[in-house]
């Protein structure tokens, strides 16, 4: 097997399910939204569960009175967020909701301001559900349980296990560690199918808290080929983390 050594000293680091989760219980929350149902960023009990409860899905403070829309790992001893719809527009604490509208089109309202994300499906007559995936994949089904959108398609900072990162997709690193705003590093495909990370890092990145040399390590399996790559779950991360 061909060993791939692409090195990141921010770190992208494998994330132990083993480690994080502990032991399931019942748990309160919603298996899907249909059309016209929201879930509100004032109802704490607001919250989408995957079928065996490994995933969450809901509002996660990120600021004084700002909330992004996540998923997370429900049993993680401290929340890890895998995925966030609005990272760089965060929503109000007040009147701010995710809702399936009656066109099938998916949107992140927030307070006064309205639309700050959106699934982009347009019009959708043939939507009926919003469900979480026990793989941590968010989707919108039509009718006949066919996915008509996915956030696995628009990855963040992390990939889950089966998630795939493509040429048309690509990790983009957290600003700082609790920070969920888009950072500074990012992983994706050149065009020449070739995996690579660049930096948009500020001119002094002492100022930031990053400098460290990019160091990341993975290899080659099976499935992947050049324009398609996943392997267990993985966080592009702008500071230095266990890989």
């Amino acid at each position: 097997m061909l060993v791939m050594g692409i090195f990141l000293a921010f770190g992208l680091h494998a994330l132990l399910a083993g480690a994080l989760l502990v032991t399931s219980s019942s748990l309160p929350g919603l298996w899907r939204l249909t059309i016209g149902e929201s879930i509100s960023v004032g109802r704490p009990r607001d919250v989408l569960v995957s079928a065996e409860g490994t995933f969450s899905a809901g509002f996660v403070p990120v600021g004084e009175n700002a909330y992004g829309f996540s998923i997370w790992y429900t049993h993680a001893l401290q929340k890890t967020v895998v995925w966030m719809a609005n990272r760089d527009k965060p929503a109000n604490g007040k009147g701010s909701m995710l809702q399936l509208q009656s066109d099938g089109n998916l949107v992140l309202l927030s307070g006064a301001v309205g639309k700050v994300w959106e699934a982009a499906t347009g019009t959708r007559w043939d939507v009926m559900t919003l469900e979480l995936l026990e793989t941590g994949n968010l989707v919108l089904k039509s009718r006949t349980g066919k996915i008509l959108w996915e956030s696995f398609a628009s990855p963040t900072d992390t990939l889950l296990p089966g998630q795939k990162l493509t040429r048309n997709t690509m990790l983009l690193s957290e600003r700082a560690a609790g920070d969920y705003r888009s950072g500074f590093y990012n992983f994706k495909f050149n065009d020449d199918n070739v995996l690579y990370t660049s930096t948009m890092a500020p001119k002094s990145p002492a100022s930031t808290g990053l400098g460290r040399t990019p160091r990341f390590t993975a290899k080659e399996g099976p499935t992947s080929t050049a324009v398609e790559w996943q392997l267990s779950t993985t966080r592009v991360s702008s500071y230095p983390a266990i890989i």
